[in-house]
């Protein structure tokens, strides 16, 4: 027997009783986040349209206390690049995005997308 299976086997044989799911649950959602990408997106975001790359943007980013790999950091951004996509101008605006980064996530979007509300009179986007 290889060390890999008498591990998984010794694993197997432990005592600790298994968590039900209502427990694992719970543990879960009051678990804290290892890192927030959406507070710090907008930093992100400028950095990389000034051209760093993942890995320099790790490094600058642990300049300021903020430990992530790039391999995460690069996930994580493409994850909250996809759901910004999504979002109106105002919601866009209440993030703190500034407008040259509001005009690229609405220019991603289908032009249906865009009329979130219309105006009764002229059927203008507000």
């Amino acid at each position: 027997m290889t060390s890999r299976a008498q591990s998984k086997s010794k694993k197997s044989q432990s005592t600790r009783p298994i968590a039900a799911p209502a427990e694992l649950l719970a543990a879960a959602e009051t678990a804290p986040s290892i890192f927030n990408i959406a507070a710090y997106f907008t930093s992100i975001y400028l950095m990389r349209e000034k051209g760093y790359s993942w890995r320099q943007l790790e490094a600058w980013l642990e300049k300021f206390g903020i430990e992530i790999s790039a391999v995460h950091l690069r996930r994580l951004y493409v994850s909250e690049d996809a759901r910004l996509t999504e979002l109106s101008t105002a919601e866009l605006s209440a993030l703190g995005c500034p407008q040259h980064m509001i005009d690229h996530y609405l220019s991603k979007q289908d032009p249906a997308q865009r009329l979130t509300a219309a105006d009764p009179e002229g059927g203008k986007t507000i």
